[in-house]
């Protein structure tokens, strides 16, 4: 085996190793696949495949996490503010109420008024 052929296993491993503050799994499996394409004939290959078919697994699975995430933040977002747009509404709906009672307290008031007007009108044409 040549040392180029050696030295991308060996920077797959780096990519992949559980040390490396910040693992690039895709890039590992870009290295394992070049491996692979020189090496296909190692007595290993099966267990080197098998691990570029878990880390692109792991790659996958982790790309879809960090999707769903950011979508977990939009709608975080969006819930909160749909709970402030109801908050408010339930505030307007509340005040329109207390407005709807006032403004029957005046109807009945100014009814009030109407009968009298009209009893002292009737008062008067007698």
């Amino acid at each position: 085996m040549s040392v180029r052929t050696r030295a991308l296993f060996y920077i797959a491993l780096a990519h992949m190793h559980y040390n490396n503050p910040a693992p690039d799994y895709s890039q590992a499996v870009e290295y394992l696949d070049k491996y692979i394409a020189l090496e296909s004939d190692n007595k290993d290959i099966d267990e080197i495949v098998a691990w570029k078919s878990t880390l692109h697994t792991l790659d996958s699975s982790l790309r879809e996490y960090k999707k769903l995430e950011g979508s977990y933040a939009l709608l975080k977002k969006e819930y909160e503010r749909a709970s402030k747009n109801r908050e408010f509404l339930n505030k307007v709906i509340e005040n329109q109420k207390k407005e709807i009672e006032s403004l029957k307290e005046t109807i009945r008031k100014l009814d009030a008024v109407q009968q009298e007007i009209e009893k002292k009108k009737k008062g008067i044409k007698r």
